[in-house]
């Protein structure tokens, strides 16, 4: 992971760009480290809102706000992990357009349908997928050896 600080260039690097390639101990450390402080995040922000103005659709506007955020750092870094890999971004996409409406979709689901109906069941299918998914980006295999079309080893092996 090498040297990490906070300055701007380096959180762009770190987790605001597709190019390049991710490590499986840097994804892991990212992953966990962006879903968990902007879980809580999101929560205290929820939390206070809600307490403080009552209203319900704004703490949701705003936790949808917060996960929208954490969709697209999550979708960076799933890009640069499949970059390791050797494969293209395309299940990255996938990934984005089911982080960036799962807040959305999981509201209007729990709003609107009985508990086990078949639109429940679909969505809990489905992010049961993108759970195993993320697993195998966590413990599949190391990344290709030396440089590939993605750029160098981030291991400089």
């Amino acid at each position: 992971m090498g040297n990490f600080s906070f300055d701007k260039e380096s959180l762009r690097q770190n987790f605001f760009t597709t190019e390049g390639r991710l490590n499986r101990k840097a994804f892991i450390m990212r992953f966990f480290g962006v879903s968990i402080s902007l879980g809580v995040f999101a929560f205290i922000v929820y939390a206070a809102l809600y307490n403080g103005t009552g209203s319900k659709d704004i703490a949701d506007g705003i936790a949808i706000s917060i996960s929208v955020v954490e969709a697209f750092i999550v979708y960076t870094l799933i890009a640069r992990r499949l970059h390791d890999l050797g494969y293209s971004k395309v299940l990255a996409v996938v990934y984005l357009v089911y982080g960036l409406t799962q807040t959305i979709v999981m509201n209007y689901l729990t709003d609107n349908f009985e508990p086990g109906s078949m639109p429940i069941y679909a969505y809990q299918i489905l992010s049961t997928c993108v759970i195993i998914f993320l697993v195998c980006l966590m413990f599949m295999k190391k990344g290709v050896k030396g440089e590939n079309r993605f750029g160098k080893d981030p291991l400089g092996e």
